[in-house]
């Protein structure tokens, strides 16, 4: 593995991020230290800022010197069972806020976890990197909320949650980052969203875990109701159709396997169909039930949803072994 930068994360009213907050979310502080990462590379442990690869001559911040003399043999067990995998955190130096607590300045947290596959590095989800810092007592960030299809007055609220490592009395943190995992943009990437305030208890989360909590939205019912597989295969059918590749050997035209740089083309064409075909039964039916009039980014997302339902395999992680 190399040295990779990590994604830039978006405020949330982004077209990046559209359609982020269907599903469940994952709502986490936003610390304000230093970006860095840490991976293996030739058996050796390697790190990063957000911008380059570091070492002990050309550190940023004192946290390779952390990592090599401090903790090594937390993170030397660790990359020895996941050796395929990269940690992205926050090291904790002062910055702009200098309200967290005495001891949790210069330290290593943990905010997210990928893992190299021959489809690319691929986001591995809360609840499993959780299992695999904890085994080693890594530091990380939980979460303060799991919120299913948050609303703008939830996220507000989490903002003003975020007490994380710091001091009691002394306010609220840097602000929020919205993780979906199940979420891909427009553009066929994994993208989080953020929320950052100017005002800116973490134990408790970290050990009691967070509350869920779901949202019934109409789009998701209209989705669950009207957006059959058979349109889903229909659509993945005529992709296949259209990059038929030709087999000198053979003599014949032969399906080629799903190439995941056809997903975007899939999502998109699926929600075009479903919305053609369908757009009249689903009027009748809110008109029928006096729902409120259809948001389509909403029910754009809940199909790429229903997709994934249908063809979990396109979407499967190459990691279960």
């Amino acid at each position: 593995m190399e040295f990779k930068e990590y994604q830039h994360v978006v405020k949330i009213d982004d077209p990046e991020v559209e359609g982020l907050l269907v599903g469940k979310c994952y709502i986490f502080p936003k610390i304000d230290g230093t970006n860095s990462s840490l991976w293996r590379e030739n058996c050796y442990i390697r790190g990063g800022s957000r911008r380059r690869k570091l070492s002990l001559d050309n550190d940023n911040q004192g946290f390779i010197n952390y990592i090599a003399n401090d903790v090594p043999y937390a993170f030397g067990n660790f990359f020895d069972q996941h050796t395929d995998v990269r940690l992205y955190g926050e090291w904790l130096v002062p910055h702009t806020l200098k309200t967290y607590r005495d001891d949790a300045w210069r330290k290593f947290y943990v905010f997210d976890v990928t893992i190299s596959t021959p489809d690319g590095e691929l986001y591995v989800p809360y609840d499993e990197y959780k299992v695999w810092l904890d085994e080693f007592d890594i530091d990380y960030i939980p979460p303060i909320r799991i919120i299913t299809n948050p609303t703008h007055e939830d996220l507000m609220r989490c903002v003003q949650l975020n007490t994380f490592l710091i001091k009691e009395d002394s306010g609220v943190g840097e602000g929020i980052v919205i993780k979906n995992y199940n979420f891909v943009n427009r553009y066929g990437r994994i993208t989080w969203g953020k929320i950052v305030t100017n005002e800116f208890k973490d134990k408790h989360y970290k050990d009691m875990g967070a509350p869920e909590r779901d949202v019934t939205l109409l789009e998701k019912e209209l989705v669950d109701k009207f957006l059959d597989q058979p349109i889903v295969d229909k659509v993945y059918a005529n992709i296949l159709i259209e990059n038929k590749q030709y087999d000198d050997e053979k003599g014949y035209y032969i399906d080629p396997p799903f190439n995941s740089r056809w997903i975007p083309q899939l999502l998109n064409t699926v929600y075009y169909e479903f919305v053609r075909e369908e757009i009249w039964s689903m009027v009748k039916y809110i008109e029928k039930e006096r729902y409120r009039a259809i948001d389509f980014k909403s029910l754009k997302q809940h199909s790429f949803n229903k997709v994934r339902e249908y063809y979990p395999q396109l979407f499967r992680r190459n990691n279960e072994n």
